[in-house]
């Protein structure tokens, strides 16, 4: 248990940080079980804007999660890349 006054603070402080952290961190990945859901269905010119329309919403998420300090930018990057290469294969 916090002893002092900054520790008590630092507590909360914690606290806030990590739900919003893990509320960004449940989107992305939320976004991405979405797009491989769409990808193990049957191929079709819908289903092709489909994968582009969750693609791009994936890869704003990624951005503004890296942007915020949540997810590093290297494996944001990464994330990103796997994305695409499932999307063209």
């Amino acid at each position: 248990m916090a002893n002092t006054k900054q520790a008590i603070k630092m507590v909360r402080k914690t606290k806030r940080k990590t739900d919003y952290n893990r509320s960004w961190k449940n989107k992305v990945k939320s976004a991405i079980k979405a797009l491989n859901l769409i990808l193990s269905q049957t191929d079709s010119t819908s289903k092709k804007e489909d994968q582009k329309l969750a693609a791009s919403k994936i890869q704003k998420r990624i951005d503004k999660a890296v942007k915020s300090g949540v997810i590093h930018k290297n494996k944001g990057n990464r994330m990103k890349s796997k994305i695409l290469k499932k999307k063209v294969s």
